[in-house]
């Protein structure tokens, strides 16, 4: 929907068969050329645009007649389909990628054997290409109003009049426009890897990769070393250390995307403009682990300790976050006049329309960056057992145990695009729901399990799967919800049957969430937590497969 025209036809000057000319004047603004020109409203080609239901003859839900229609006040088929126009765009990726490698064993011998070898060379063109017609092009159309007629009717200033706005948001009343964008570059890297037995049971592994972008992204240079050692048949170590790097894809360089949003500070959906970053650098992580494992014939378990601390990882300022960091610094001001200082001024260019700037309960949109966030360090422990009796009942029965238990998830603040404005606290934030903090900070419940039991013969398998997420807080909730303080622990059941006693022919039946458990309740527009939890119930799920003799 087009914001101007939206607001002639409100005001009576709608429709592609009105006109209604405007003139500067001496003062610098904008009058009607013909002074009874307002008097046309509704008259001459020129409609008024009704947005009450007696307008409507049906429902567009379920297609029931409205009792109160009344078709001398409906709008015209005309006036609709100028109100709207047609958003194209076409977004290309390419990759073209050259790559040699090497591999072998050379003639260096230690005291488990040869010493292997792989090396090569890598070569990745990208190019990026987003294309957008008329109406969603920032550079041919970046202000919602354009006409003299909406200045000399005080829809706007004339100082907002296209191209001179202060919110190039486009003519549109939700999508944003976006700027056309080609982008291309090749990525160079080299590498090789070492795998080196010491004795027949100590192994290490040993690789190093550099790899150039260029401008902003840089180069890197990632080791990275694996030991594996047995200790005895049934017990063996390993442990690994290495550092990764990736630049940040081309899409997040440029352009805009916009997504609709629950915005606290409205209490409604608002419209969420993400903005590419062209200056946007790679983001690198180190991550260390040591594990030991125990197998015999029929056990299997493996315990892991596992850290990742990662740098200037790619994250999104939080919407919520920037509007309560504008009203935490007094920005609203006092007497309808906007406070003016610097954090202030660099907020506000997140926020429209200007009357938000005054009072956030009016804000529209918000703009946000891709930015490069700050350290993040995170460490756990992993388990897993799995053990298995055959011939039980002509058949082998399984029980199995996965679990992840978070030591750790310490981060540093978030703070904006300028890095001079706190968005988010930051702090250990395991075992908290970490709502509103923004879209980079998600829940993280310290402990998940998954516990299979499962029977299976050589035509039937059947498993039982029990999958637990335990409780965690929500440092954030009032006092009014106390039972939202604590988001409770779940179990979920998951049970599948397989059948493939039939040549060429398997039929599967599983059933998922098997007694319809609801996720539990959250504080969030959503009432849940759905970067954990699933709302989905009981789902069924049977399929047929047949396989076509060879």
């Amino acid at each position: 929907m087009f914001v101007e025209r939206m607001g002639l036809a409100l005001r009576g000057f709608g429709g592609p068969n009105c006109d209604l000319p405007a003139t500067m004047g001496d003062d610098g603004t904008y009058g009607f050329t013909d002074a009874d020109a307002l008097d046309g409203a509704g008259m001459d080609g020129c409609e008024y645009y009704n947005p009450f239901s007696r307008a409507l003859p049906q429902s567009f839900v379920n297609g029931n007649s409205n009792p109160d229609y009344n078709a001398e006040v409906a709008n015209s088929e005309s006036l609709l389909k100028w109100l709207i126009g047609q958003r194209q765009w076409n977004q290309t990726n390419e990759l073209l990628v050259f790559q040699a490698v090497f591999s072998g064993e050379t003639n260096w011998e230690v005291g488990g054997g040869s010493v292997g070898y792989a090396f090569g060379a890598q070569s990745r063109n990208e190019y990026y290409d987003s294309d957008f017609n008329d109406l969603s092009d920032r550079a041919l159309n970046p202000c919602p109003y354009t006409l003299p007629a909406s200045a000399a009717l005080g829809l706007v200033s004339t100082a907002q009049l296209s191209p001179n706005c202060s919110s190039p948001t486009g003519v549109a009343a939700f999508l944003a426009a976006s700027d056309e964008e080609t982008t291309e570059r090749t990525i160079y890297g080299v590498f090789g890897e070492l795998a080196i037995p010491l004795t027949d049971d100590l192994n290490i592994q040993a690789a190093l990769r550099y790899e150039d972008y260029g401008g902003f992204v840089g180069s890197t240079l990632d080791p990275k070393v694996a030991v594996s050692w047995e200790l005895s048949d049934t017990l063996s170590l390993r442990a690994s250390a290495s550092t990764t790097f990736r630049g940040p894809p081309q899409s997040f360089l440029a352009g805009t995307g916009t997504a609709l949003s629950y915005v606290s500070y409205t209490s409604a959906f608002k419209a969420i403009d993400t903005v590419g970053n062209p200056t946007l650098t790679s983001e690198s992580a180190v991550s260390t682990n040591f594990g030991a494992i125990y197998q015999n014939e029929g056990l299997y378990a493996s315990v892991d300790w596992w850290s990742f601390t990662f740098d200037d990882s790619f994250q999104t300022e939080g919407f919520n976050s920037l509007l309560g960091a504008y009203a935490g610094n007094g920005c609203t001001g006092s007497d309808g006049v906007a406070t003016d200082s610097a954090t202030c001024n660099e907020l506000r260019t997140h926020i429209f329309p200007v009357a938000a700037h005054t009072n956030l309960g009016a804000t529209e949109r918000v703009a946000v960056n891709i930015i490069n966030g700050e350290e993040i360090t995170t460490s756990g422990i992993d388990v897993a057992i799995r053990y298995s009796i055959e011939d039980l009942l002509p058949g082998t029965l399984g029980l199995a145990l996965e679990g992840t238990y978070v030591l750790e998830y310490e981060r540093a603040d978030q703070l904006d695009i300028s890095g001079a404005i706190v968005l988010a606290t930051g702090g250990d934030l395991v075992g908290k729901l970490n709502y509103n903090a923004g879209p980079s900070f998600t829940s993280k419940p310290e402990l998940k399990l998954n516990a299979t039991v499962s029977f299976e013969t050589q035509s039937h398998y059947a498993s039982l799967a029990a999958r637990y997420i335990g409780d965690y807080d929500d440092t954030g909730a009032t006092a009014a919800y106390p039972w939202l303080a604590t988001v409770d622990s779940q179990v979920t059941l998951d049970a599948h049957y397989l059948f493939n006693g039939i040549d060429n022919l398997t039929i599967g039946l599983s059933a998922l969430n098997l007694t319809d458990e609801d996720p539990p309740a959250a504080r969030g527009d959503l009432n849940y937590d759905p970067f954990t939890h699933n709302a989905f119930g009981r789902m069924i799920k049977a399929d047929i497969t047949f396989r076509m003799p060879q």
